[in-house]
C-alpha cells in the first residue's frame, strides 16, 4: 500500500505474461485492493514514438499556452499500467521512469508541478533484464519473475495445456472432441514457436482439420488423428508403433489429471518404512537387512517404470542410447554385473526425474535427513556401489544434465549390492545366450519374474555374432563375478554347445550347457536350481522334459487380410501406413506388407488364400498380376475407381457412419499428391514436375497414349524408382538379354525422355527398370486395344 510494488515479467513470446497481468489485475479487483471501476491499460514500447518529449508526454501529460493533456498514469490513477517491450525504451526515458517508480511523483511535460499517482506498473520484457545496459533501471524494481518455456515445464503441465486448449474449441465449436493418444503425445513432445500461444494456435488449427473431415457426417463429435496435426509435427514423432495409439481415443471433455506420483510416492515411503522396522545398529547384517526387505519394493518400482508407465519419447530414446555408453564403460572399469534391462530401468527413471522434478523435489526436502543417514550407513559397508552409482550420476549429469535425486541413488546402490550379492551367494551363476534384440533379456527377465529370484543373467548378440565373440562375451562377464559358482549356460543354437571347452581357462568349476534354450526349458532348469539339485541332474531333467510337441487346431474362422505390394517392402510399408491411417478405429483385420517378388516367388498367395480371407491385394500395377479378381491397383485408389470395392470389403466391420469417416480419409490420403509425399523422402513437388515432363515425352515419342489410371501409376512407379536409385536399391532383374538384344530404341527413348531427372538427381535409369516400364506399356495397351504383341 497504497500503490503496490512494480513487477517485471520475462519470458519468450507467447508463455503468458500478458495473461498474468490481466490475472493480477482482476485479484486486485475481487480482493477489492482496488476499486472495480479502475481499468488495465497495456502500453507498446515498439508502437510509441520514442523521442524522450513524446514519450514523457504519453505517459505523464502535456501542458502548452493553449491546451493541458492528461498522460495515461494520471487518466488511470489507482488503476494499472502495463507498459510491454520495457527493454526498448531509451536511458533517458528510463532515468525518468525510475525516478516515478521510486518516488512515486512526477512532472508534465512543460509543467514544474509535482503530481502524485497511486498507479500500479508492471512492466513485460522478452528479453533477460540481465542483459540490458541499464542495470540501476533493473535494480529499482523489487518483483522480477521469469516465466518458464513451454519447453522447460513438465510433461503433465504440458499435456494439462493441450487439454485445456481442446476443451475451449470444443466449447466455442460446439461439438465434443476426440483425441488420439498418440497425438497428446506429439503435441506434448513439440518445441513452439510462439509457445504456449503457438500450442494454442496449433491445437485450433488442428481442431479445423478434424472439423473438415467431420462435415460430412451426421455426427456432433470431431476425432482428432495423427494426420490432422501439422506435417513438422508428425515427420518429427510419428513412429510405427504409434498404429494403434492413433485409434485409442480420449473424449476431451471427460480428461482428469492423472496423479502417477502417488504411486511412486507410496513406493519410496514403504522403503523407507523397511528400515525403521529394523534395529538401527551400524552392522553389516542390518544393512543387508534392510536391503533385502526393500528389494520386493524396488522391483515394484521399476516394474511399475518399465510395464505400467507409458513412455513414448524421443528423448527417452536419447537418454537410453547415453546410458548405455555410460553403463558399459563404468561397470566394466570396476569389475561389476548389473541384471537384466537395467539400462532401460535407469533410463525411465531419469526421465521420471526429469519430468516430475518439482514433485519430486518436496518430497526429498521432506524425508531429507533420514535419506542421507541411511546414504551414510550404506557408504560404510558397500563404498565400492556407492562409489560406482557417484560415478555413474557424474556421467550422466554431465552428459545429458539430470541430477540423480537422493532417494534414487539410494535405490541404485541397494539394487547393485543386492543384485551382486546375489550372485555370488547362488550355487550357480545362469547365463542365458541367445541372438537377436532383447531374445536373451526377454528369456531370462520372465523367468526371473516368476520364480521370484534372480537366477539368470542374458547375453543378447546380434544374428551375425561369430562363437569367438560370444565366447569373449561371457568371459568378460565371468571376470566380474568372484567365480565361485558353478557355470550353467543356456543358448539357442547348435553351434554354441560347445563354447563351454573354450571357457575351461576362466574357471576351475563345472560347466553345463543346454542347447535350444526357450522360456520353458529355462524355467524348468531354475525351479531346479531353487530346489538344490545337482549339475549332472539339471542338464538330464531339463533335457528330457526339452522334447518338442504339436498339436494342430482347426479354425474355420479365417482372419480378413488386406495385402499392400510393391517393389520393396519399404514402400509397401509406407502403402500400408496410409491405409491403417484412414480407419476410423481398430477393427480385427490384419494389413500386410510384402515385397512383389518375394510373395511371387515364395507363392504367398496360395498360403493367404488357403488360411485367410484375403479382401483385396493393392499396389502399383505391373505385368504379373496375381488374381485380378483379388488385386486393386493403387493408381484405380487415387483415380477413385476402386473405392467401392473397398467399402463393400469392410462393411462387416465398419457402420455406415463409420464408412463414411473412411471414405473421407481414404480420399484425402490417397490423392496422388499425398501418396507421393508419403512414399517417397525426395520433395514432392519438384520430383512430380519432373516426373509429369519426363511420363508426357515418353508418350510422345512411343506415340502411345496411356489410359489415366495407367499414367496415375507411371507417375506413382516413377517417384517411388527414383527415391529407389538415389537410395542405392535398384530392382534386379536378370532376364534383361533378350530385351537389350529386341527394344534398344524403346531404351534409346525413355534415357532421353528421363534425361533431366538423371541429371538433376544424378542417377542412371537401369536396364532392368527399363524392361519393367516396357512390359507396364504393353499390358496397358493390351487391356484397352487387345494387341498382345506391343511394339513401339
Amino acid at each position: 500500500p497504497p500503490r503496490g510494488l512494480p513487477i517485471m515479467l520475462c519470458g519468450k513470446k507467447g508463455t503468458g505474461k500478458e495473461l498474468l497481468c490481466r490475472l493480477m489485475f482482476e485479484y486486485s479487483i475481487n480482493q477489492r485492493i482496488i476499486d472495480n471501476k479502475m481499468k488495465l491499460v497495456f502500453v507498446d514500447i515498439l508502437e510509441m514514438d520514442l523521442t524522450e518529449d513524446n514519450f514523457i508526454a504519453a505517459l505523464f501529460g502535456s501542458k502548452t499556452k493553449n491546451e493541458i493533456s492528461l498522460g495515461i498514469i494520471e487518466q488511470n490513477q489507482n488503476g494499472f499500467v502495463c507498459i510491454k517491450n520495457i527493454g526498448k525504451l531509451s536511458v533517458e526515458n528510463l532515468v525518468k521512469l525510475q525516478g516515478f517508480i521510486e518516488t512515486g511523483t512526477y512532472s508534465s511535460l512543460g509543467s514544474d508541478k509535482i503530481k502524485k499517482s497511486n498507479t500500479r506498473l508492471v512492466f513485460i520484457s522478452e528479453e533477460n533484464p540481465d542483459t540490458w545496459f541499464m542495470q540501476e533501471f533493473v535494480h529499482c524494481i523489487p518483483v522480477i519473475c521469469q516465466i518458464p518455456d513451454l519447453e522447460e515445464r513438465f510433461a503433465d503441465e504440458k499435456e494439462e495445456f493441450i487439454y485445456l486448449f481442446l476443451k475451449e474449441e470444443s466449447k466455442r465449436m460446439g461439438k465434443e472432441i476426440f483425441v488420439c493418444d498418440a497425438a497428446i503425445r506429439a503435441l506434448i513432445e513439440t518445441e513452439y514457436s510462439q509457445d504456449i500461444l503457438g500450442l494454442m494456435k496449433t491445437i485450433q488449427l488442428i481442431c479445423a482439420n478434424a472439423n473438415v473431415d467431420s462435415d460430412y457426417s451426421k455426427g456432433n463429435s470431431i476425432y482428432i488423428y495423427m494426420y490432422h496435426l501439422p506435417e513438422y509435427i508428425i515427420t518429427k514423432n510419428y513412429i510405427e508403433e504409434n498404429y494403434f495409439d492413433e485409434l485409442n481415443f480420449i473424449n476431451v471433455k471427460e480428461y482428469k489429471k492423472t496423479d502417477d506420483f502417488s504411486r511412486i510416492v507410496e513406493l519410496f515411503d514403504s522403503i523407507l518404512d523397511c528400515y525403521k522396522t529394523i534395529p538401527f545398529e551400524e552392522t553389516l547384517n542390518n544393512t543387508e537387512q534392510f536391503i533385502t526387505k526393500s528389494s520386493n519394493y524396488i522391483k515394484q518400482y521399476y516394474d511399475y517404470l518399465v510395464f505400467e508407465k507409458k513412455y513414448s519419447s524421443s528423448r527417452l530414446k536419447l537418454i537410453e542410447r547415453t546410458i548405455s555408453e555410460i553403463l558399459s564403460n563404468v561397470l566394466s572399469i570396476y569389475g561389476i554385473n548389473i541384471p537384466v534391462n537395467f539400462t532401460v530401468t535407469t533410463s525411465r527413471i531419469l526421465y521420471c526425474v526429469r519430468e516430475n522434478s518439482s514433485l519430486m523435489n518436496g518430497w526429498m526436502r521432506k524425508n531429507n535427513k533420514e535419506l542421507q543417514l541411511y546414504l551414510s550407513q550404506l557408504n560404510k559397508f558397500y563404498p565400492n556401489e556407492c562409489a560406482i552409482t557417484d560415478r555413474i550420476e557424474l556421467h550422466i549429469r554431465n552428459s545429458i544434465g539430470i541430477k540423480m535425486d537422493e532417494m534414487n541413488k539410494l535405490i541404485f546402490i541397494m539394487y547393485l549390492a543386492y543384485y551382486n550379492h546375489e550372485i555370488n551367494q547362488r550355487k550357480y551363476l545362469g547365463i542365458v545366450v541367445a541372438h537377436g534384440f532383447a531374445t536373451a533379456s526377454s528369456i531370462a527377465d520372465a523367468v526371473n519374474t516368476l520364480l521370484g529370484k534372480y537366477i539368470f543373467d542374458a547375453i543378447d548378440m546380434p544374428i551375425d555374432t561369430t562363437v569367438n565373440e560370444i565366447v569373449d562375451k561371457i568371459k568378460q562377464f565371468i571376470y566380474r563375478t568372484t567365480m565361485k559358482n558353478e557355470l550353467l549356460i543356456l543358448v539357442d543354437m547348435g553351434s554354441l554347445e560347445d563354447i563351454g571347452k573354450q571357457l575351461i581357462d576362466v574357471t576351475s568349476r563345472d560347466i553345463g550347457v543346454i542347447n535350444n534354450v526357450s522360456t520353458k526349458s529355462a524355467l524348468v532348469a531354475g525351479n531346479l536350481i531353487l530346489r538344490g539339485y545337482e549339475m549332472a541332474e539339471i542338464l538330464e531333467k531339463v533335457s528330457s522334459q526339452s522334447q518338442s510337441t504339436y498339436k494342430i487346431i482347426e479354425n474355420k474362422r479365417k482372419r480378413s487380410v488386406i495385402i499392400f505390394i510393391a517393389d520393396n517392402l519399404k514402400t509397401a510399408r509406407k502403402m500400408v501406413d496410409l491405409f491403417v491411417h484412414s480407419l476410423p478405429k481398430a477393427i480385427e483385420l490384419d494389413v500386410i506388407a510384402y515385397d512383389y517378388h518375394d510373395f511371387t516367388k515364395y507363392k504367398e498367395e496360395s498360403k493367404l488364400k488357403m488360411n485367410d480371407e484375403v479382401l483385396f491385394i493393392s499396389g502399383v500395377s505391373n505385368p504379373f498380376v496375381m488374381d485380378t479378381e483379388l488385386f486393386i491397383p493403387l493408381e484405380e485408389i487415387v483415380s477413385l475407381d476402386g473405392l467401392d470395392r473397398i467399402y463393400d470389403d469392410l462393411k462387416k466391420f465398419l457402420t455406415p457412419y463409420e464408412i463414411d469417416l473412411f471414405k473421407q480419409n481414404l480420399m484425402k490420403n490417397f490423392s496422388l499428391q499425398n501418396v507421393v509425399s508419403h512414399l517417397t523422402i525426395l520433395e514432392p513437388t519438384k520430383l512430380m514436375e519432373f516426373v509429369t515432363e519426363a511420363v508426357e515425352s515418353l508418350q510422345v515419342n512411343i506415340k502411345k497414349n496411356l489410359s489415366g489410371k495407367a499414367t496415375i501409376g507411371m507417375y506413382i512407379h516413377m517417384c517411388s524408382l527414383i527415391e529407389r536409385l538415389v537410395t542405392k536399391d535398384p530392382i534386379e532383374n536378370e532376364n534383361i538379354d533378350q530385351f537389350i538384344s529386341t527394344q534398344q530404341e524403346f531404351i534409346n527413348i525413355v534415357q532421353q525422355s528421363f534425361t533431366k531427372i538423371s541429371l538433376h538427381y544424378g542417377i542412371v535409369l537401369p536396364i532392368g527398370e527399363i524392361a519393367y516400364l516396357y512390359e507396364y506399356i504393353k499390358l496397358d495397351d493390351m487391356n484397352h486395344s487387345g494387341d498382345k504383341n506391343w511394339t513401339i
